[in-house]
């Protein structure tokens, strides 16, 4: 039953994801703010959540052993990104401060990208690797944004 559990908070934080990257792309050419708030609000700060409980209540699904200090310490640091996301719109951290968390955040799901190439396959991977990529375009555009902005 775990396993069911991990899951669909596994799909559940990914869709969320992606419906927010749907949503932003759909924001960035005309108003970069809220572009990168419903990226955050809607995509990233759930799928942070979702992830905390897929490493740490339903640990033992990524790495089969009976020590799940690994997937708890992910599970920490993604927990750690969300609080901190949902902490920067309570209170009105600037679009500077979100985009570097979530630079800090992309090269966090590069990294787990990494380590599922070299532990697991590719396939595992890939998500990780486009969910990275793509959150470092809107830091992108956000940064480019602010410098135009400011001239």
């Amino acid at each position: 039953m775990k396993n069911i559990y991990f899951l669909i908070t596994k799909w559940t934080g990914y869709l969320l994801a992606f419906i927010g990257i749907f949503f932003a792309f759909n924001k960035i050419n005309t108003n970069v703010p809220i572009a990168i708030e419903k990226l955050v609000k809607i995509g990233i700060i759930p799928l942070t959540l979702c992830a905390f409980l897929w490493h740490t209540v339903f640990a033992g699904n990524i790495i089969h052993s009976k020590n799940h200090f690994f997937e708890n310490e992910a599970g920490g640091a993604n927990l750690a990104f969300g609080l901190v996301l949902i902490i920067s719109y309570i209170f009105n951290f600037n679009l500077d401060a979100v985009l570097s968390i979530l630079m800090c955040f992309s090269i966090y799901i590069f990294i787990a990208g990494l380590c599922k190439l070299k532990y697991s396959t590719l396939n595992s991977s890939i998500l990780s690797f486009i969910l990275s990529i793509t959150i470092l375009y809107f830091v992108y555009k956000g940064f480019v944004y602010q410098k135009i902005d400011l001239n």
